[in-house]
């Protein structure tokens, strides 16, 4: 029985078909592939990319599991709020929008063109998403939408960035919990701090960490 942890893809499904052709032929029911969140933005595959991993999901007879990245929760908070720019500004956003509709692309840039700085960097003026979000199939969307923040097993807990060391909150998803598994970032005095506090006890276990891309496992020492 195997745990499988994949990292960022950002839209590049030629690296993911390789992995995913060494890895299905052994795949079985008692195995767990978790992907760590990132999918979508900088490659200019993310449609096939989540086409993809719904295929895996649907064939394999392995457990797939989903995670939440920073870029899927900023899409997210986008297609929640027109004026949120952070995703489009931020994270090379218009591969993911050209991978659905390069119609809907080239008229986001034009009217984001014609929108004062000031205002887009602040959130005051909002850009035509509908456009972007209107051409993704409706089990695209659902997968977006239902991506989690974690995924824990007997031997560990699988984030997309990082907790700190008290995770209390890190079930129900309180807005702290839920910042730190998406966006803290491994590197500097925040990886200095987590590295401080290996062994730190989570739900009853006593947690090492081990760094797998921008994702972390944390393993039961236990």
């Amino acid at each position: 029985m195997a745990s499988i942890a994949i990292g960022d893809i950002h839209g590049n499904v030629a690296a993911l078909g390789d992995l995913l052709a060494q890895l299905e032929p052994a795949l079985t029911s008692q195995d767990t592939v978790v992907f760590l969140g990132d999918y979508i933005d900088r490659g200019a595959q993310s449609a096939q990319v989540v086409d993809r991993i719904l295929t895996l999901r649907r064939e394999s007879p392995a457990t797939v599991v989903t995670l939440k990245g920073n870029h899927e929760d900023w899409l997210l908070k986008t297609m929640r709020d027109h004026t949120y720019h952070s995703w489009l500004l931020a994270t090379e956003a218009y591969s993911t929008i050209e991978s659905y509709s390069p119609v809907a692309a080239e008229a986001i840039r034009a009217a984001e063109k014609q929108i004062d700085r000031n205002a887009l960097y602040g959130g005051l003026a909002p850009l035509p998403y509908d456009l972007f979000f209107d051409t993704l199939p409706p089990t695209h969307v659902g997968f977006f939408r239902e991506l989690r923040l974690f995924y824990q097993t007997a031997d560990g807990i699988f984030v997309h960035a990082g907790v700190e060391a008290q995770i209390a909150g890190i079930a129900d998803g309180t807005p702290h919990a839920r910042d730190d598994v998406v966006t803290v970032r491994v590197g500097g005095a925040e990886f200095a701090h987590a590295a401080a506090d290996l062994g730190e006890e989570v739900a009853g276990l006593q947690f090492k960490i081990v760094v797998v891309d921008l994702g972390h496992f944390y393993f039961a020492s236990n």
